[in-house]
């Protein structure tokens, strides 16, 4: 794939930014207006871009694999663009969503998942090896040899922490994205085109497509750097957060975050979600079109919380999986049954 025709690929999939409706007409490319469909959005008659119809927004809440697996199984989760992964207490990968490629995952047991911003994941073995699988037409899932202990998948690149400190990664290269910078790290996050790390000192170093802003870390101390399509957040070490770039949607609301602080926080493509003190949920961002991915629902308190496209996932104290957002791709309700879904080495 031509890389600028990659870039509006994933543009278009995950921010919508080649598609203009006004009037009674949309001006949408056939490539853009494929992902507008299979994102859950189509252009109305009066030109407006609406959400398709339920189940497009729905809370789901699950005991992993009822009669199977008891609760409390699920240890970690990564929310992607279209697909959610988890890794559950017997070290198995379980992913589901769109694409098969992307959740069907090799076997073999794994700590560490991370789903990402495109159509392909990366998982961590115990071995400290790094294994990916899913799209790979610009390298993204040829995971170099060596020891890992953080792996993070961006739209068409990946980036590893190696157990030195030191940072790898490899794939798409179009705007600099995989160009990591020398020195020793803490922390890696891989955006839509652009990552973000934390030094060993705090200090936040990013590199990649410089659009919007968004590789200009500003001076703070950092525990971590989730980042999103056009954006990155700082988690600094008192729990204040700090964002920079941009929303990058149509209609997008404010990346700047609400007050008080934060014990961990997400990015997604155009949202950030973060846990507070007690397991209460707050996010911000987001679209319009788009706005309940950033409406927690009520009564829910969480240990662990992970953003994705339009969708959020989390674990609750009892270790239930409890997600919402958009469901169009069944990225919030996985088949249980489906062998495509379940990994059994």
């Amino acid at each position: 794939m031509h890389l600028f025709r990659s870039k509006l690929l994933l543009i278009s999939t995950l921010l919508g930014t080649s598609i203009h409706c006004g009037g009674t007409d949309c001006e949408v490319d056939s490539l853009a207006q494929t992902e507008l469909e299979s994102s859950g959005n189509v252009c109305s008659d009066s030109g407006e871009s609406t959400s398709m119809s339920s189940p497009d927004f729905d809370l789901l809440t699950i005991d992993c694999i009822a009669g199977t697996l008891e609760a409390g199984c699920l240890v970690s989760l990564s929310s992607g663009l279209n697909h959610t992964c988890a890794v559950t207490s017997d070290q198995k990968v379980l992913c589901w969503g769109l694409p098969a490629a992307a959740y069907s995952t090799p076997e073999g047991k794994y700590v560490k998942v991370s789903a990402g911003l495109g159509n392909h994941s990366c998982a961590i073995r115990p071995s400290k090896q790094i294994v990916c699988w899913g799209a790979n037409e610009l390298g993204q899932a040829n995971a170099p040899e060596g020891f890992f202990t953080e792996v993070s998948v961006g739209g068409y690149h990946s980036c590893g922490l190696k157990d030195d400190g030191t940072l790898v990664c490899w794939g798409g290269n179009d705007f600099g994205q995989t160009e990591a910078p020398t020195g020793t790290f803490v922390a890696i996050s891989a955006g839509g085109f652009h990552s973000c790390a934390v030094r060993v000192d705090g200090t936040v170093t990013c590199w990649g497509d410089t659009d919007y802003s968004k590789t200009d870390a500003p001076a703070l101390t950092a525990e971590n750097v989730p980042s999103g399509a056009y954006h990155t957040c700082g988690l600094m070490l008192l729990g204040d957060v700090v964002c920079w770039g941009i929303n990058g949607q149509s209609g997008g609301l404010s990346i700047d975050p609400p007050l008080g602080k934060f014990e961990s926080i997400s990015s997604g493509v155009g949202h950030i979600c973060g846990l507070k003190s007690g397991g209460l949920v707050e996010c911000w961002g987001g679209t319009s079109y788009k706005q309940l991915a950033t409406t927690p629902p009520e009564g829910v308190s969480l240990v662990s919380l992970e953003a994705g496209g339009w969708h959020n996932c989390g674990i609750n104290s009892a270790g239930i999986l409890v997600c919402w957002g958009s469901d169009v791709h069944n990225q919030i309700s996985p088949d249980w049954g489906s062998s495509n879904a379940w990994s059994t080495p």
